[in-house]
């Protein structure tokens, strides 16, 4: 029930801001969340592959162990389908919460996102995204949304484009 009202409202944030971010400057620079990203987060040790693309995303876990192995494949309608090896689940665990935040992270980013000095920050109601690039490419990025508050650390950026890139 939470996702749902979580879904509505990201949506209808979704919306807002886009017709907002259509209008504003924002000095020539635009984010781009496709790829493919390593991501580890800060204390959890939760790591995972997250591979988003236009119609879904895809976290691959690889540790902790107990989660290693488990892929969780949101799509359009911000549901997802969890699979362990041939095996479906249906129930969610904490791990998915974490990559649940991450693809928040880089939607927020891609939507509200704005550059300056090697930082790419995002705000949307109780949605803050802190995103330090470092070679043109995303790092480190912090989110909080009013009940979680992470830190993800992404080892590597695994697309042939930076993130962050000069429109001409």
């Amino acid at each position: 029930m939470i996702y749902l009202k979580r879904l509505a409202l990201f949506a209808l944030i979704s919306a807002v801001m886009l017709s907002f971010t259509a209008c504003k400057g924002n000095n020539g620079f635009v984010f781009q969340k496709k790829g493919t990203y390593q991501v580890v987060e800060e204390y959890t040790e939760i790591s995972f592959t997250a591979t988003i693309g236009d119609i879904q995303s895809t976290a691959t876990f690889t540790a902790p162990s107990a989660v290693s192995g488990l892929v969780a494949i949101k799509d359009q309608e911000q549901g997802y389908k969890l699979k362990y090896g041939d095996m479906g689940i249906s129930v969610g665990n904490f791990a998915v919460k974490a990559a649940d935040d991450f693809f928040a992270a880089i939607d927020t980013l891609e939507m509200a996102g704005e550059f300056r000095d090697g930082v790419i920050t995002a705000s949307i109601d109780d949605i803050k995204v802190k995103g330090i690039t470092k070679n043109g490419c995303l790092s480190i990025l912090h989110f909080t949304d009013g009940i979680n508050s992470r830190k993800y650390i992404i080892t590597t950026e695994a697309t042939v484009w930076k993130t962050v890139q000069k429109q001409e």
